[in-house]
């Protein structure tokens, strides 16, 4: 992209900056125009964040669900009109939350191992039939090795 320059000797001199390309335009004369035109490249900009961010979209539809509901909540009359676009306007924003949601990089981490404190205690009734004792003690067995809670030193 080329942008006029306000110097007319090509390029941009300001301290700290780096050279900017200019390229010197000859136009046709007109009786307004005392000095050449220069055309110089734009500068380099970091590309603004965009709705494709996660965290940008997230912001974005929070934003927009509560200036709905602000603007539910201070208004006096409510027409049809103004309902059905609350609506539109509602689902927009929540496809947009959850569409963020879905690309946001969560990874859970690995809970801690946690020592039981206590004894030992008996799962099952001893008067139970043998298949019952058996399908209680492996669920017990199954729910415990499931959680980071370790028996022992």
């Amino acid at each position: 992209m080329l942008i006029p320059s306000a110097r007319p000797g090509g390029s941009l001199a300001i301290p700290g900056s780096p050279a900017r390309q200019c390229v010197r335009v000859s136009a046709p004369a007109a009786p307004l125009r005392h000095r050449p035109l220069v055309l110089c490249a734009a500068e380099e900009r970091a590309p603004l964040p965009s709705l494709s961010s996660p965290e940008v979209a997230l912001v974005a539809g929070s934003v927009l669900l509560s200036v709905l509901v602000a603007n539910r909540l201070f208004t006096e009359e409510l027409l049809n009109s103004q309902s059905r676009a609350d609506l539109i306007a509602t689902v927009g924003a929540t496809v947009l939350l959850l569409e963020a949601l879905t690309r946001l990089d969560i990874t859970p981490r690995e809970a801690d191992s946690v020592p039981l404190d206590g004894g030992e205690v008996a799962w099952v009734d001893p008067a139970l039939p043998a298949a019952q004792r058996r399908e209680l003690d492996w669920a017990a067995d199954a729910l415990t090795s499931c959680t980071p809670a370790r028996s022992g030193p």
